[in-house]
């Protein structure tokens, strides 16, 4: 397959339209991108990595609509997907909280947004101090 590295499994169908899909975006062809993660989470039945990653890509995109739902469709995956897959929410966890503080709070939805900031700043109440401006920032939205 396209994206198999020597030596490795052969990547599943989720996996490679998903590799397809960021290097579409990065090479500015959005749509097509954002077109093969969508595929990839629905080939995936929703597997928490997936959303995580169309998530980010609809957030990078700049569609803060779809972002949202896509950050909540994360949340809600199966946690079976969590189970045998950890790097989902490692990857993902704390970056939906912290936006879906943020976008709710832009859309003026104030009490979603003290949820999902109190979450983030409980998540990384100890995170390395590099990161604690982030959650100073979160500390202060809750404010």
């Amino acid at each position: 397959a396209c994206c198999d590295t020597p030596g490795s499994q052969p990547a599943n169908r989720e996996d490679v339209l998903n590799r397809k899909g960021w290097i579409a975006g990065a090479e500015g062809r959005t749509e097509e991108g954002l077109e093969s993660l969508r595929q990839a989470a629905r080939v995936s039945h929703s597997l928490p990595l997936f959303q995580g990653d169309l998530s980010l890509a609809y957030d990078q995109a700049e569609m803060p609509d779809s972002a949202l739902a896509a950050y909540h469709r994360f949340l809600e995956a199966p946690n079976w997907g969590r189970w045998t897959n950890g790097s989902a929410d490692a990857l993902n966890l704390a970056r939906t909280y912290e936006r879906l503080g943020q976008l709710h709070e832009e859309r003026g939805e104030l009490e979603e947004a003290a949820r999902y900031h109190g979450l983030f700043v409980e998540l990384w109440a100890d995170a390395d101090p590099e990161l604690q401006p982030r959650v100073r920032a979160a500390r202060e939205a809750l404010e």
